[in-house]
């Protein structure tokens, strides 16, 4: 018997001793299929996703059973025979917070619940809002991996009312000194330009908040931020092969751009 089947095995034999315990005779019972992927890439599983999710059963506020994602195969999750009520679900999300969530089970053949472990509990920190006319916020983004080294620059300014980001791509060379090597910067080139949706400006919220929790965890591929502002300015490291935080702000603002 595989160690999925093993799970599944020993949740539904729990699940049947609590019911028959707690109510004496069948409950209706339905399939949850669990996702505990990146909502961001909409997917069902993924590595660093959510940690051990614990569900508890309401109103009693007890311990039903746990699921740790890493032990499964198949994604989404399928946990069936699960008694149709209200539940609280606690994990940790992809930031070490932890994250509490209260459903409800519907009378169905399944019921679809997405973690979403990418995201923060609060976004309260907010730059754009904050700027005058004619201030910018400068994001500097130079990522390094095994085979790619690439360096970009990011510009929102406040111009007359409207948020305008300006995407530049540095140009960059190795210069051999006293047997130091460092990375200079030769000029730049402007790649696009857009004027700021409500949408984006949601995203850039997401990313500044987010960027204070970016974490060096040994990735092959690493990013580092230089932002500089007169409301924000700060110097992060984010090793986690999970974030992409400047990528999804890119993808936002100017879509696919080579």
């Amino acid at each position: 018997m595989t160690f999925d089947k093993k799970m599944k095995l020993i949740i539904q034999i729990f699940i049947l001793l609590f019911t028959t315990s707690a109510f004496g005779q069948t409950q209706k019972t339905t399939t949850i299929k669990l996702a505990t992927g990146d909502c961001r890439r909409d997917e069902a599983y993924s590595w660093r996703g959510a940690d051990t999710v614990v569900f508890y059963k309401l109103p009693e506020d007890t311990i039903m059973f746990k699921v740790v994602p890493k032990q499964y195969r198949q994604f989404p999750i399928k946990l069936e025979n699960i008694p149709v009520s209200e539940y609280k679900l606690t994990f940790k999300n992809n930031f070490n917070q932890l994250i509490i969530k209260q459903i409800k089970l519907t009378d169905q053949e399944s019921n679809s619940i997405n973690l979403c472990p990418d995201i923060l509990l609060d976004y309260s920190q907010n730059t754009l809002a904050k700027l005058q006319d004619k201030d910018t916020v400068s994001i500097s983004f130079h990522s390094q991996g095994c085979f790619h080294t690439s360096l970009l620059k990011l510009l929102i300014s406040k111009e007359e009312g409207n948020y305008v980001a300006r995407l530049y791509n540095l140009n960059w060379y190795y210069q051999t000194k006293k047997r130091k090597t460092t990375m200079q910067i030769r000029g730049d080139s402007l790649l696009k330009t857009d004027v700021l949706t409500s949408k984006n400006i949601q995203e850039f919220i997401r990313f500044e908040n987010e960027l204070n929790f970016a974490n060096d965890i040994g990735c092959t591929t690493t990013h580092w931020y230089d932002i500089k502002s007169k409301f924000l300015n700060i110097k992060q490291t984010d090793g986690s092969c999970t974030w992409d935080g400047f990528y999804y702000l890119r993808k936002s603002f100017f879509g696919n751009v080579e």
